[in-house]
């Protein structure tokens, strides 16, 4: 009796759940039906009434200008900045911290911070930030230079690497303050006190590795020349065993060259570090003077030609069946007792 009890469970418990699967169908599919039932129902009563939904799309769209006309005009340009020391995650957080505060009333510490004044502070709009990416499989160069940029803190690390790039796009309500503001956002990036003493600390190495380089050139050199005079003493001696140690002379003095020319290559990259950049943030491109409108006409065009289409096809199907409504109104309220 135990064995057929437990035969008999299992089926029950696939049973219920076929069960469930059908009934999950059949409103899945009831759902869909009736969503392409109404879309149906739209499309027809739209084809009926072209002429008054063409006219409410022209109104619409005529708004939308005179909107595009009225608003503030909101200028858009980028820039590239470089962050030596710090990492990217923390210039980024910082930027997106200064961005929050532009929609502030209170300009005052935000003029304090940018190192501008009020009057064009109040022309600033917003900033967004990109992190600079490399693919992790694909070569890298030698400045890091990014691949792409992308504006998510969720970022694939495991297929990519951020790199010390970083982007900004910055919407300003006069273009006229685009001058003023990467000054403004260096005096702010540059003014973090833990990345000063960062890059103090990194230019000071930049400085000492070069020094020991040239020392390194200088010690190599004074060999070269020790060999160049041992060489010369040998040239005229004909003997096997100086032959011998002629043509190792010669080997070590091309190893000699070599490691100079490497030590001379390894130089000229700290000095490019150091020259170029020096600084805790640098500005790689600035603020472009080809200035693009955040919004363009077209956009207002288009949501107004959509506001303006939906609501009357909402007015157009409420008046066409107005009376439906108002009889199904009064008949609920002739059912009350």
């Amino acid at each position: 009796m135990e064995q057929q009890t437990n035969t008999q469970t299992p089926k029950k418990d696939e049973i219920d759940a076929l069960e469930i699967i059908i009934l999950l169908y059949r409103k899945f599919k009831s759902l869909a039906l009736g969503i392409i039932f109404i879309l149906k129902a739209i499309l027809i009563f739209s084809l009926r009434k072209v002429p008054h939904l063409s006219l409410c799309v022209m109104v619409g769209a005529i708004v939308g200008i005179a909107f595009y006309l009225l608003a503030p005009k909101i200028y858009r340009s980028e820039a590239i900045i470089r962050s030596n020391d710090l990492a990217s995650s923390i210039v980024v957080d910082n930027i997106k911290k200064l961005s929050s505060s532009f929609r502030g009333e209170d300009k005052q510490d935000l003029s304090r911070l940018l190192n501008i004044s009020e009057s064009d502070t109040k022309k600033l709009h917003s900033l967004k930030v990109f992190y600079g990416l490399v693919s992790s499989t694909a070569g890298g160069n030698d400045l890091g230079l990014p691949a792409f940029y992308v504006n998510t803190d969720k970022i694939d690390t495991v297929s990519n690497v951020i790199t010390k790039y970083i982007k900004i796009v910055a919407d300003v309500l006069d273009e006229d303050v685009y001058p003023k503001l990467m000054p403004g956002l260096l005096h702010f990036l540059n003014s973090n006190a833990f990345g000063k003493e960062l890059n103090t600390v990194r230019v000071e190495l930049l400085k000492s590795q070069i020094a020991h380089v040239d020392r390194g050139i200088e010690i190599l050199l004074q060999q070269q020349a020790v060999l160049a005079t041992q060489k010369e003493k040998n040239n005229n001696i004909s003997s096997l065993p100086f032959q011998l140690e002629l043509n190792s002379q010669k080997n070590e003095v091309i190893q000699l060259q070599e490691s100079i020319d490497g030590l001379h290559s390894r130089k000229m990259a700290l000095e490019q570090e150091l020259g170029i950049f020096s600084q805790p943030i640098i500005v790689v491109t600035d603020f472009s003077k080809s200035y693009t409108l955040a919004k363009k006409l077209s956009i207002y065009m288009i949501l107004g030609a959509a506001a303006a289409f939906t609501l009357g096809l909402i007015v157009l199907a409420l008046r066409e069946n107005r009376k439906r409504i108002i009889n199904a109104l009064y008949d609920k309220n002739d059912e009350k007792p």
